[in-house]
């Protein structure tokens, strides 16, 4: 799963016991790129019938 996740998303993934994470890194200045990542990994979930957990997303 992750890796699917990953090459859509451009997302690095870490793998818990029943949880996967996933965080992106962007330059200063391309704030546009922020919420391509998510959208994509919105998108995945949604063409694998699987639901995301909003209340654990944050962004740093």
């Amino acid at each position: 799963m992750e890796e699917n996740v990953s090459e859509q998303a451009c997302v690095n993934t870490t793998k818990y016991a029943d949880d996967c994470t996933m965080d992106t890194s962007i330059r200063t200045g391309e704030s546009s790129d922020l919420q391509s990542a998510p959208d994509s990994v919105q998108s995945w979930a949604v063409e694998n019938k699987m639901e995301l957990n909003a209340k654990k997303k944050k962004d740093m």
